[in-house]
This record gives structure tokens, sequence and C-alpha cells, in this order.
């Protein structure tokens, strides 16, 4: 994906059938001895370290008129640097985010780039590239790199309603965009596919609150629940074709506690 030079520096980057990556079958099966994955830093966790998030009851008849699940951030070139591999890394940024809040931890300027250029390395080795990866090699990406496996793709009933119904029950979202179809005003030259982190809704203003790692103002930035759903599309190889990628996401949930 090409990205464009925005203000200070900046540019950007990028929910039928249920693809599951794991078969759950004990909740202690999640509760991983190390925080990433066997090619990562080398982190311990603790119960007292999982993500605090409330999960309503999966039978709420009405959706909270707004919601907003703590995520750390980080823009995908963390210090502001947006050559190569940073100017095509939002696919990995918003992987590490979304396994960043799953397992608990904080990301620092200095860790996500560590973070960000390990995944760069995993993907060449395994994938025999890293730019541009569609829904399910970025899946391969959380569960081969990460060794997180509590997360599932949707490629159909990618709606409006039922993104908000995942947040609510305390999960994430990462979805794949068309970027030239997103409506971001530090954007002035999109890319032509995209990925980020929906973390949020605010019924008031019809907004989806979103991680955005295509700028240094990406946390909980704002896109229109039409927008989103217009610009949601996988990759399909081409950027000519991919306004017509199938619609998917990437539910993350995150650890179960003991």
């Amino acid at each position: 994906m090409l990205l464009g030079v925005a203000m200070d520096r900046f540019a950007n980057n990028r929910v039928s059938g249920v693809i599951i990556f794991s078969t759950i079958a004990a909740v202690s099966f999640f509760v991983y001895p190390a925080f990433w994955g066997e090619n990562s830093t080398d982190k311990k966790i603790s119960a007292e370290q999982q993500p605090k998030v409330p999960v309503p009851s999966q039978n709420a008849a009405v959706l909270p008129e707004k919601l907003l699940l703590d995520v750390p951030f980080s823009s995908q070139a963390p210090y502001g640097n947006w050559d190569q591999p940073w100017q095509d890394a939002c696919e990995e940024t918003s992987v590490l985010m979304a396994v960043a809040w799953a397992r608990g931890f904080e990301l620092t300027p200095a860790f996500a780039a560590e973070e960000i250029l390990k995944q760069v390395q995993f993907e060449e080795r395994v994938f025999g590239y890293h730019r541009d990866t569609n829904l399910e090699d970025t899946g391969r990406l959380i569960n081969g790199f990460y060794r997180y496996q509590n997360f599932e793709i949707r490629y159909d009933n990618v709606t409006v309603e039922n993104i908000k119904k995942e947040l609510t029950l305390g999960n994430l979202v990462i979805v794949p965009l068309a970027g030239e179809l997103l409506e971001n005003p530090y954007f002035t030259s999109p890319p032509h596919y995209h990925m980020a982190v929906i973390r949020g809704y605010d019924e008031a203003t019809s907004e989806f609150i979103v991680n955005e790692p295509g700028t240094k103002f990406g946390n909980a930035f704002r896109y229109g629940y039409n927008n989103i759903m217009e610009a949601t599309h996988d990759w399909t190889g081409s950027p000519a074709s991919v306004e017509q990628g199938r619609k998917g996401m990437i539910i993350v949930h995150p650890i179960l506690k003991r």
C-alpha cells in the first residue's frame, strides 16, 4: 500500500462463514505463560495483568448508547519515520494493539517499533512477503507469531449491529479496509489497502471509535458507521479490485480468567 505525507509527515495505512483458528477445550487453554510468542519479547503475565473488560450478558436486549474499550495505541510509525517497512505496517500494528490489549500490556514507541519489525521479519520468512496481508494471513500472523488463538475470522454478516454486539461482549474487531474510501482528514494520499482496530462506538454521532494506525492522531479516531461499512473490504491482491473485496472482520476475544 502507498502512503502519502500529511501535515507533520504522517500518513495512513490499513466483519455466512466463520473460520475458527482453534477449538476451545477449556478456559485454562487461553492463559499463556508468556505474553508474546516464541519470536517476540519474552514477558510474563499474571492474572492481575489481564485486561479488565466488562462483558455484558449475551442476552442483553438493548446495547449501550456508547462504548469504548481500553486499548493501547501505537501508530504504525512509532517514531514518525514513514519509510518502509513502516509505510505498510498497518496490519502488523493492528495485530500488535489487539494482542497487547488481550494480554494486558501498554505500548511504548520503542516496544511497538521492535514488535512491528519482528512481525515483518516473521512474515518475510513464513509468507515470503509482509505488505498487504488479507484477513487469512493476518490471522496466521496472530496465531503463528504471537501464539494467540482466541480469535476468529468472519466473512459474512458484517454489519454495524454485529460489530456493536461484539464490542458490547468485550471483543475487539479488526477490519480490512479499502483505504481510498476512508474519510480521514490526515490522509493526503490514502492507501489502496488498510487495516484498523474498532474499539468502541457512539450512537449519538453514529460513529465507530477506532485505533487508526495510519496517523499519530489515530488514538480513538472516529469514522462514521456508513464510512466503515462502505470501506470494509478484504485484500484481493490488486488495488484495482480491492473495493470489490469480500467483507470480513477478525474478532479478537480477551484472555479468559481462571
